[in-house]
């Protein structure tokens, strides 16, 4: 169906008179059921289009098919209300509450500052749902190929862990610490010191009076010493990284779907308010998620600065908070938290006063709300107390005099067995220098960006993806609700 006459109308272009004979496709007289859902296809197409930056129509919109069952609801609920006579078909007189209701819901859409669930199932409600869920389709563009390295966004997704053990770790360089300028640099200035070493051995001392062996002994007791520290270290920040991913962001994502599991056996989602019950959860769990990634990048931390106010407007533009909630959550300290408030007050809500849950659900539902409260706490806990900065700066001093004394010590072997022609053991002395500077700079390095997984380095968690399952799996759950395949009237 052409839709310029609708962008015209919608526009104040054309007149209804126009929308009327489009509409009216075998010229009766009046728009029966199929002209009817014909018509509110059209309107949720232009509504899709009117939400992009452009609002020319142009935008891409969901099959027919797939908006089908969103067309049948509407019809459903709009025929009733507009068909003035109940005969089952919008005359000409009638379809001039048609063309109010039309520009009422599309006034509605433009001056939307929030989720539009809450007024039931409408054109404006209806088109805004399917515009969210087609932006986040096209989230999935994100995952791109680097090598044999998959990422989400900036993010590593996945890799072939097979091709590690064997012979493809050497020319697997994406995403490891190999490309790190940091690590290089450093490499640089140890590789002066290490000439520095040799310089003043060969042209200011008698390289062949030189004890190597003894200035390899003082190395091997330090490499000693150096390697109990360092696994103690990268042990301590793995067991804390892990921590932060399974107990925390793992615990947040699973109160939030293991609510909607619950939600979904108890309700089916037939009614308005058992549909908006399943949106407002899903919504808050999804926007406490992001808030925990918010914080962990100090993007939430200080009120009104550039990268507050362009975070809140990010989540406003996802669709996870409106601009009323936005006001309460931003001057709170700890946001994530709070909102598993809002999550069990809107649940006690819908059982004592919508009463559309059991009542004796709500300790149940109170646990895990709990349980979701515990993880955001716990992920913050972590990242608010960092390891004593004693044992991180002895740590860390230990590796860097370690790898100074090592180049200099190696510049002085490999000058003094240049002079006795020990061509063996100079090569083996470049090796050494050069394949233990870069490990234990490399331990140094990955093991910073582990300390705090919620950033935007290439290690750190995928938000974004996590953020799609989740909601994948909760609109599965709700979706499996209402097709039960022993209840043939469900699908």
């Amino acid at each position: 169906m052409d839709a310029r006459g609708l962008a015209q109308f919608l526009d104040s272009k054309a007149d209804l008179d126009q929308i009327w004979t489009q509409f009216d496709a075998d010229g009766s007289g009046t728009i029966d059921h199929d002209e009817f859902r014909e018509l509110l296809y059209t309107c949720i197409a232009m509504f899709n289009a009117y939400q992009t930056d452009s609002g020319d129509g142009t935008s891409s919109v969901p099959t027919r098919e797939e908006l089908m069952p969103t067309v049948m609801n509407l019809c459903e609920e709009l025929l009733p209300k507009l068909d003035a006579d109940n005969d089952g078909e919008i005359d000409r007189d009638e379809f001039e509450h048609v063309g109010e209701y039309i520009m009422k819901q599309f006034n509605i859409l433009q001056n939307a500052s929030g989720d539009l669930s809450g007024g039931g199932l409408g054109l404006a409600s209806a088109a805004q749902q399917i515009y969210q869920e087609a932006k986040m389709v096209e989230l999935h563009d994100h995952k791109t190929k680097k090598g044999a390295i998959d990422f989400f966004g900036t993010q590593i997704l996945h890799y072939d862990s097979g091709r590690l053990v064997n012979l493809g770790v050497f020319d697997t360089l994406t995403g490891t610490v190999l490309l790190s300028y940091g690590l290089w640099m450093k490499m640089g200035c140890l590789s002066i010191i290490f000439t520095i070493g040799a310089v003043v051995t060969e042209y200011g001392m008698k390289p062949e009076k030189i004890d190597r062996d003894s200035l390899q002994n003082m190395l091997s007791g330090l490499e000693a010493l150096l390697a109990f520290f360092a696994g103690l270290y990268v042990q301590q920040v793995l067991d804390r990284w892990w921590c932060i991913r399974s107990e925390g962001i793992g615990g947040v994502c699973n109160a939030v779907t293991d609510l909607s599991l619950t939600i979904a056996g108890l309700t089916h989602g037939m009614t308005n308010k058992e549909r908006n019950l399943r949106s407002i959860i899903v919504r808050y769990g999804l926007l406490a998620h992001a808030l925990i990634y918010a914080r962990a990048q100090d993007k939430t931390t200080e009120r009104g600065t550039p990268a507050e106010e362009e975070a809140w407007a990010e989540f406003r533009e996802r669709g996870l908070v409106t601009k009323d909630e936005m006001k309460i959550l931003r001057p709170l300290k700890r946001q994530s938290e709070a909102v598993w408030g809002w999550i069990i007050s809107y649940l006690h809500k819908s059982i004592v006063e919508d009463k559309i849950l059991p009542e004796d659900r709500l300790e149940h539902f109170t646990e895990i709300c709990r349980e979701g409260r515990a993880a955001s706490s716990l992920v913050s806990l972590h990242l608010e107390c960092q390891l004593p900065l004693p044992y991180v700066h002895l740590i860390a001093l230990v590796i860097n005099l370690y790898q100074v004394v090592l180049a200099l010590a190696m510049g002085i072997i490999c000058a003094a067995s240049f002079d006795q022609e020990d061509d063996q053991r100079l090569i083996l002395s470049v090796i050494v220098f050069v394949l233990y500077c870069v490990i234990y700079q490399g331990i140094l390095e990955t093991a910073d960006k582990m300390v705090n997984p919620l950033g935007e380095d290439d290690i750190d968690f995928p938000q974004l993806f996590i953020h799609l399952n989740m909601q994948d799996e909760c609109k599965a759950i709700f979706e499996t609700s209402t097709r039960r395949p022993w209840d043939p009237d469900s699908f």
